[in-house]
């Protein structure tokens, strides 16, 4: 009940009010930005509206002091934990820690040696990188740790806590993550290891083991690994965990292969690309059979079926990482299925950074173009979608 008196006559006047307490940074970008040593996560929020509203330091906005100065990386889990109405974690990790916070409070959850496995804790190993988790439920989030081994969480392994994988009696207990990328339509991951110059796998579904794909599909003689991503080859391509680019070190063309859940590798020549090694590659089931990728400043679409590029965008400035909000449909909503089509550019502006966020449209052209402003330089940025009904 609200309550209004004047002063004068001391008369009231009474109106019952309901109020509804909203979580922010809900469907918002979390931005990791700010000079090496002095860190902040910046948010924009509703970034849909013209209206969005963008918070420098989402921690300290919500009443914390100063606090994780040196993050080197976020990991977004949508659908990690066992509490319903609280099933999404962020996990932050800096040179010689990682946390779990609730994101829609910055309310630490668990520390390092409740999510870590001991491997890690009891050697100090640095955490190097990680993959968020996506709209399917359960889906794993990875980490990869300095030594280039992975760690992985799902609903229904870990919880949260992060496990390590089984390893094939054949590969004796070594192996390297330099490239590795997650099926969106199975439980399978599959990564590539410079030192065997290999490509392997393992099913986070559980009961398996890190598995070198057979020797028939896995001779890379004369050929490079670029790239790494989820294979989008189309919705019918059920088998498809992730898709490479590697380059023909004779001709220097470029070829796409295809790692799937049957144990097979399969390519297609696609000519010449004018990358460089700073490119940015992405992929969405929105544009199957597609993939994004920069040089410099620019974004360029290429179509592997018809092998022809577009030129979409020019940023200004080199573009250092890109991507979009979600990469395949949301299981909770066909509404926010539109989230595949927003295509996220960090952009290197020196001593600042830019957000520059596309919107497509379902024919790949620009439908509008939005750029976000406040930031330091960038280093990594996620979205935090959810995958539940609000209350």
């Amino acid at each position: 009940m609200f309550s209004l008196t004047d002063k004068q006559t001391n008369v009231s006047s009474y109106k019952e009010l309901h109020i509804k307490t909203v979580y922010p940074y809900i469907n918002s970008w979390l931005v990791l930005n700010g000079d090496k040593e002095d860190s902040r996560i910046s948010a924009v929020e509703d970034p849909d509206s013209l209206n969005y509203f963008f918070t420098e330091d989402a921690y300290t906005a919500l009443g914390y002091k100063k606090r994780f100065k040196d993050i080197t990386e976020l990991v977004y889990a949508p659908v990690i934990t066992g509490n319903g109405n609280a099933p999404e974690w962020l996990y932050i990790a800096s040179p010689d820690s990682v946390w779990a916070l609730f994101p829609f409070e910055m309310k630490v959850e668990k520390k390092q040696n409740d999510i870590l496995p001991e491997v890690i804790t009891e050697n100090n190993t640095k955490v190097a990188y990680g993959l968020d988790g996506s709209p399917s439920s359960g889906g794993a989030v990875i980490l990869v740790d300095e030594n280039k081994r992975f760690y992985y969480s799902t609903f229904n392994s870990g919880r949260g806590k992060f496990q390590v994988p089984e390893i094939a009696q054949e590969l004796n207990e070594t192996y390297q993550v330099d490239l590795i990328a997650k099926s969106q339509k199975s439980s399978y991951l599959c990564f590539w290891d410079d030192e065997r110059d290999k490509f392997l796998y393992f099913n986070l579904g559980g009961g398996g083991e890190i598995t070198l794909f057979p020797e028939e599909y896995n001779d890379w003689t004369g050929k490079e690994v670029i790239w790494m991503g989820t294979d989008n080859k189309d919705k019918e391509h059920k088998d498809g965990i992730a898709m490479a680019i590697v380059k023909d070190t004779k001709d220097q063309s470029y070829w796409i292969y295809r790692l799937s859940t049957e144990q097979t590798i399969t390519g297609d020549s696609i000519g010449e690309l004018p990358i460089n090694k700073d490119s940015q590659f992405a992929t969405t089931s929105a544009f199957p059979d597609q993939f994004f990728y920069t040089v410099d400043s620019k974004v360029y679409l290429f179509n592997v079926a018809s092998l022809e590029t577009y030129e979409l965008y020019d940023a200004g400035s080199p573009i250092t990482k890109m991507q979009f909000r979600i990469t395949e449909d949301h299981q909770l909503t066909e509404e926010w299925n539109y989230m595949q089509r927003c295509l996220a550019l960090a952009v290197d502006k020196g001593d600042k950074g830019e957000l520059h966020e596309l919107t497509l449209t379902t024919a790949g052209d620009i439908e509008t173009s939005r750029i976000f402003e406040g930031f330091g330089p960038i280093k990594d940025m996620c979205f935090t979608f959810i995958n539940r009904i609000q209350r």
